[in-house]
This record gives C-alpha cells, structure tokens and sequence, in this order.
C-alpha cells in the first residue's frame, strides 16, 4: 500500500524474529533502530525532514521511542503514522491478562503514552474499532497525549478504521487506511501517485 501510494519503503525484521539473532527487547530494539536512522541520514545523505516513521502494534511503540528521542535531539522526521498502537506494552497486557499479575511481572513496558508528548512532528493514527488485541480505547489514549499539532501547526489526525481488528485492516478497510494516509501526505504537502 505505501509503495502504491508513491512512497520508497525501508523495513527491518527486529532482533530475534524472521531470521535475525538475539533477542528482542526493548533497549536494544531501540538501539538497532536508532542505528537504522542513523544509517539512512549519515550513510546514505537523507534528511530527516523528508522520512516518515510507520510503526504498527509492537512497532508502533518502537518508532513512538524512535519519534520522542530525535524529536528532543532536534532532529525531528517529518511525521510519524502509528496503525494499532498501544498506550503502553503494560495497558496493553493488562486488557489481554488482566487476570495475571502482569504487573509484577512484565519487563517491557514500552511507555508510548509518557513518550509521545516529546513527539514534535506531525502525528497520523489509524486503528481498528475491532481490534480485540490493541483495543481503540488503548490507541485512542496515546493519540490525547500527543501535542495537538506538530512544530509546524499541521494537527494531528486520527483515523478509525470501524470494520478492522488489530491484522486486517489492509483486508477489510483498505480504502479508509489509504484515504487517511493519503491525506496526511497532503498535509505535509508530500505528492501521491494516487488520489481518494
């Protein structure tokens, strides 16, 4: 979808999943993206000012940390879309094992929602009103305590995607997901290959 929409796409497979090695925790997952970043503005010359950071579910809490600290080194991207993210790793347990003592237990916390206000640069958030893993209310609480607009007055957008669960709104609500990313694109005056 973003590659149709006109857009160059770099992904990476955390530590410890597809084939990758190590361990998939939160320090060192946020080290190997901050590395990433650093890799396309030093390495390959692309300036902050025309990436966009994506995120989803987990990954959406990684480029929520990624987003806050390069906002606060003044070395903003220059937006940020978050699809099906948390609060926080530890809200999000809470509705799914509510009845374990997750509290105690649980070691990543990811804290998207004490993070996000450092968050300088414009903010996209689309989710699911079916999501039964991430519930709307989880997403819905992160978008609140974001600025209400990025350094540059562009306001922040949030877009509910009401026949989606957490993985299938590329399925169910393909048109809505596109429509919403194709107008925060025009909101930072970025050009599509397509239209609504």
């Amino acid at each position: 979808e973003l590659s149709d929409l006109g857009l160059d796409v770099f992904l990476f497979d955390y530590r410890g999943y597809a084939e990758n090695p190590g361990r998939p925790t939160e320090g060192l997952i946020s080290r190997d993206a901050h590395s990433l970043w650093n890799s396309l503005i030093h390495d390959r010359g692309i300036s902050p000012e025309s990436l966009i950071i994506y995120g989803e579910s987990l990954g959406g809490g990684v480029a929520t940390r990624l987003t806050a600290e390069l906002c606060e080194r003044l070395s903003a991207p220059r937006g940020l879309i978050l699809c099906a993210t948390f609060s926080s790793l530890l809200d999000a347990a809470i509705h799914n094992y509510g009845w374990l003592p997750v509290r105690s237990v649980l070691v990543e916390r990811y804290p998207s929602l004490d993070l996000i206000r450092s968050v300088s640069c414009p903010l996209l958030s689309l989710h699911g009103e079916r999501d039964r893993v991430v519930p709307i209310s989880l997403g819905r609480r992160l978008f609140n305590a974001a600025p209400d607009q990025g350094r540059n007055g562009i306001p922040k957008q949030f877009v509910t995607l009401p026949s989606a669960g957490h993985n299938d709104f590329l399925k169910v609500e393909a048109s809505a997901y596109r429509a919403g990313i194709l107008e925060f694109l025009k909101n930072l005056g970025i050009p599509s290959t397509l239209s609504t």
